[in-house]
């Protein structure tokens, strides 16, 4: 179990490097067991899902094996985004900031990359600590469907464990 400070470790190498963020071991954990999942479960769909930091981690093991790949209010920096990618994201939160330049460059290049693939909440609070937490999603209509896959869409609720 990583201690409370090496996410801001993590954030850090990611910052100054993507290739070395892919040695952290949170990169390696996530890696390990992703690839254990793929051959214990072969010839199943997945889905990865992700928020901040762990949205690099979905960016980064998103593929054709994977129907989606959902991040919220991901840490992204000049990633490439799939077709099966989507993203949630505040328009009040600085970390995903930068997802903003690459859907418009995606809508582009790819013309399968729909609106649906990102989801704006407005930012109502001003805040950019509370706009970056899960709660946004609150937000949503929960019957907002956000992917393709379970017939043809992945219904997203948002449901709180205790």
């Amino acid at each position: 179990m990583e201690n409370l400070g090496t996410d801001w470790i993590n954030n850090l190498i990611f910052a100054v490097s993507d290739p070395g963020y892919k040695l952290t071991p949170r990169y390696q954990t996530a890696l390990k067991m992703y690839k254990s999942a793929m051959n214990k479960y072969k010839g199943f769909k997945f889905e990865l899902l992700g928020h901040s930091q762990s949205g690099v981690i979905v960016n980064n093991l998103c593929s054709d094996k994977v129907r989606n790949c959902i991040s919220l209010n991901p840490a992204y920096k000049n990633a490439s985004l799939k077709n099966n990618e989507y993203i949630i994201r505040s328009t009040g939160d600085v970390v995903s900031k930068m997802t903003v330049p690459k859907k418009a460059l995606n809508s582009v290049l790819y013309p399968q990359w729909t609106k649906k693939h990102m989801v704006n909440i407005e930012n109502k609070t001003g805040n950019p600590i509370t706009e970056h937490k899960v709660d946004i999603l609150d937000r949503l209509n929960p019957n907002m469907i956000i992917g393709r896959g379970v017939g043809r869409q992945m219904i997203i609720k948002n449901m709180r464990y205790k």
